[in-house]
């Protein structure tokens, strides 16, 4: 992973859909679980305790019996919406925005399938991590090309802004009013506030 210059790994987890588990080894949780917190120790969010950067963690496919036990250990989890809306809300340990929702463009490609529901969807609180497709390569030959995923894009950040971005500039503009407000008011006063103020950041306020 390293010398490649990866930017993570991926564990496409599917477990009982009687593809990747023939000889029922991994009939349950635990062996992923371990092999992920191992990895922790290397690449995914615990290896980073300083926020510095590292190589993602995501796990695609059938991870509800997952979050709980790995709440932490995994940057990104995927969620394989196929002809469907995800239900953020349901994963209610998780941080809403390190869940992506993805449709199947391997058969819906020409119609659009749920892509644009689920750039519009979002939890009732915060935000998504992102939508994608399983093989969007497939979105080229449509007209224009890529034409569901530009759309997808560009639904998922109106929705990111209307969620997040507006919110926060006006908590912004609010906080910038009211600044301005202390600040036309007698300097005297405001010298005492700006005295109380630095006091209650550090626990303790000024004898008057």
């Amino acid at each position: 992973m390293a010398a490649n210059d990866w930017d993570g790994y991926d564990i496409d987890w599917e477990i009982g859909s009687g593809v990747f588990d023939m000889d029922g080894t991994l009939s349950t949780n635990a062996d992923l679980v371990y092999l992920v917190k191992e990895m922790n120790k290397y690449i995914g969010p615990k290896s980073d305790p300083e926020h510095k950067g590292h190589r993602l963690i995501c796990i695609d496919g059938h991870f509800g019996g997952l979050t709980e036990d790995l709440d932490g250990y995994v940057d990104y989890w995927i969620d394989q919406a196929y002809g469907r809306t995800t239900h953020f809300d349901y994963y209610s340990c998780l941080t809403r925005k390190t869940i992506i929702t993805t449709d199947n463009f391997e058969s819906s490609f020409k119609s659009g399938g749920q892509l644009l529901r689920q750039a519009k969807s979002m939890p009732s609180k915060g935000y998504k991590g992102g939508v994608g497709a399983y093989r969007f390569d497939n979105d080229y030959d449509n007209t224009p090309n890529y034409k569901w995923m530009r759309q997808a894009i560009q639904i998922n950040q109106q929705v990111f802004k209307e969620r997040w971005v507006r919110p926060l500039n006006s908590t912004l503009h609010s906080s910038h009013y009211k600044f301005n407000r202390i600040q036309n008011m007698n300097k005297h006063v405001f010298k005492h506030i700006a005295v109380a103020f630095a006091a209650c950041c550090v626990g303790e306020l000024p004898r008057q």
